[in-house]
């Protein structure tokens, strides 16, 4: 039997937190994403979206609780390359964090990153602004019915296609996490802990992505302990 979800407070949420120590638990997040494979994992996944448009045609996505915006680098990056104009708005509602972001972005032109919260993107953003929208390693942080609001914003607010990327909740992984969280900074090692305790099993996020509305969700795990849920459109475009 899985344990049930316990939500406790995350230390790089904190907005009192240690910007020293903030910098160092977000590098080693993204360094553990990248040796994971997870960013490049959910990168894939808007390049098959991508690759479905005009190299002209302007595609905006939006990136909720992008952190130090190790996705919509990645993003970038890719598109550039290819000349794709791609214009990506990051949001996050913690300060400090969205300051070592911009560091990150650098002279990156199309990337925007703002300071909100995801449960008021309505007040700012009509429906149907962007091509594609993401959440990642951001839902767990909330209660059951703040999670449904952020789907059903998504939903609304994406043409082509939405991504739910996060943590697999599990006995075995739980374990794992304790095991291996110690390897990286005090920040990440309460962090990982306290996230995979408030993590999904993939019943209960097909069954948010469900209650939400979303089309048809679609589930793929990776590696034991995070998962995809997408979600297509039919709307080729943003509006």
């Amino acid at each position: 039997m899985v344990s049930r979800r316990i939500i406790r407070p995350e230390r790089m949420d904190d907005q009192a937190v240690d910007p020293v120590a903030l910098r160092r638990a977000l590098h080693h997040l993204a360094l553990s994403n990248r040796i994971t494979g997870a960013t490049r994992l959910v990168r894939r996944q808007f390049e098959g979206w991508l690759k479905s448009c005009k190299a002209s045609e302007p595609i905006r996505i939006l990136d909720i609780g992008t952190g130090s915006a190790d996705l919509p680098i990645a993003l970038h990056d890719w598109a550039h390359q290819r000349g794709y104009s791609l214009h990506i708005t990051a949001v996050d509602l913690h300060p400090r964090t969205l300051a070592i972001a911009r560091e990150r972005v650098g002279n990156r032109a199309g990337i925007e990153l703002i300071e909100m919260n995801a449960l008021e993107l309505m007040n700012r953003f009509s429906s149907g602004s962007f091509h594609s929208v993401h959440a990642g390693l951001f839902l767990h942080h909330l209660q059951e019915i703040e999670v449904l609001t952020v789907l059903r914003i998504m939903d609304r607010l994406a043409t082509r296609g939405i991504v739910w990327n996060d943590l697999r909740r599990s006995w075995a992984m739980k374990v794992l996490f304790r095991s291996m969280a110690w390897t990286g900074p005090a920040v990440f090692r309460h962090d990982a802990v306290a996230s995979i305790d408030a993590a999904f099993t993939k019943r209960e996020a097909l069954d948010l992505a469900d209650r939400a509305g979303w089309t048809k969700p679609r589930f793929r795990g990776w590696l034991g302990h995070r998962f995809l849920i997408t979600s297509e459109k039919n709307d080729p475009g943003p509006r």
